[in-house]
């Protein structure tokens, strides 16, 4: 592969996960390949975890509190993606409460929230608050932020390369990267980046530990998904890098 492929892929991801403007520093020509992307999702991960650890001693160095630099930097993390993984996490949950597949479908469009995502968000917003208000020090902040925003990431190339897609005629960026679309040598080598930067940050017992936790915690919810919708969906994709980073948060990184 090109050095010119690695960083096209690479501008792609970020233009997917992120609300950084690529467009202004590369030209893409024709539409990016989101499928083959999938591999830089946990670089882009670690990346995104670097700047959060920045801003959390930036505001240590104001003398804030752990606790009110945690809210910023879980602020921060919305602003820089759009609240993309937050926003999907909420649609799924507030599928559930439709009575088929069809209902739960169109239920994931509808851009109003309803009680379940509500909940949803506020549960999982409240719980990433305490995990990260308990394991972030000074000391460990870049290790906590890289780790887990990067491994939480990974798992979603493997979502869709093993799941069906649950909408096969939308053409949307989910649809881009669905099981059809995604090659199993761009799966290996993001699972392979996933966990060579959690045996960065951590002993190499505890790497796999983090790694295989946060496979299974976002294939739990690829299966939830497909005994529901009959597959997986951005939403979907979404939710479960939300609920991998909770699970890897969950991690004694003291």
């Amino acid at each position: 592969m090109k050095i010119e492929d690695v960083y096209r892929d690479f501008c792609a991801a970020l233009s997917l996960l992120t609300r950084i403007p690529v467009d202004k520093f590369y030209h893409f020509g024709a539409a990016p390949d989101l499928s083959r992307a999938v591999y830089m999702y946990p670089v882009i991960g670690a990346g995104l975890g670097a700047i959060y650890a920045l801003a959390y001693l930036g505001l240590q160095e104001f003398g804030l509190s752990g606790g009110a630099s945690i809210i910023i930097c879980i602020a921060l993390s919305m602003l820089a993606t759009g609240a993309l993984h937050e926003d999907g996490l909420a649609d799924l949950f507030d599928s559930f409460g439709g009575q088929n597949k069809t209902d739960k479908l169109n239920i994931m469009r509808d851009s109003r929230i309803g009680s379940y995502g509500a909940l949803a968000l506020w549960v999982g917003l409240t719980l990433r608050y305490v995990l990260l208000n308990e394991s972030v020090s000074v000391e460990n902040v870049f290790q906590v932020f890289i780790l887990t925003e990067a491994v939480s990431r990974a798992p979603i190339a493997l979502l869709a390369n093993y799941f069906p897609y649950a909408r096969p005629d939308e053409k949307g960026a989910g649809a881009s990267i669905a099981a059809s679309a995604v090659p199993a040598k761009y799966v290996y080598p993001a699972l392979a980046i996933g966990f060579a930067i959690c045996a960065l940050c951590v002993p190499l017992s505890s790497a796999v530990l983090l790694w295989a936790v946060a496979i299974l915690s976002a294939m739990a919810v690829g299966a939830a998904a497909q005994r529901q919708i009959g597959g997986v969906t951005g939403d979907v994709y979404g939710a479960s890098q939300q609920i991998a980073l909770l699970a890897t948060l969950s991690y004694n990184f003291a």
